[in-house]
């Protein structure tokens, strides 16, 4: 693995997800937040060696029935950036998680849960 992006698509379901984060923490890959990037832009904390920041766009159910319980299994940290007038919707035929499920994400101490814009994604 290199130190480009990796992209998920969980539209199939595929077990690759499950492998790329098992294999972040077998090789010592730390899961940071983007509070945490921020305060080591400001100087005012160190980061872990190996400091990756996971982040999943728009709030799609499937991140909530796949990706948050890997991440909950390997003990890793992302942010979610939600559309936040689609929470609980069908959206161009993606449903979307719904508020509870976001507290939850959020409580359990998986995700930082953030706003993507309240209305946008429009197809032009």
């Amino acid at each position: 693995m290199d130190d480009q992006a990796i992209v998920v698509d969980l539209g199939g379901r595929d077990e690759r997800f499950e492998r790329q984060m098992q294999y972040l923490v077998a090789h010592g890959y730390h899961t940071v937040s983007l509070v945490d990037v921020h305060e080591w832009q400001m100087g005012r904390r160190e980061l872990p060696a190996k400091s990756v920041v996971l982040t999943f766009d728009d709030g799609e159910e499937s991140q909530y029935r796949y990706v948050y319980p890997v991440l909950q299994k390997h003990g890793l940290h992302a942010t979610l950036f939600v559309v936040t007038s689609r929470v609980g919707t069908m959206w161009n035929g993606m449903r979307c998680i719904d508020w509870n499920h976001l507290r939850e994400m959020q409580q359990g101490g998986v995700f930082d849960i953030e706003s993507h814009t309240h209305d946008m994604h429009y197809k032009v």
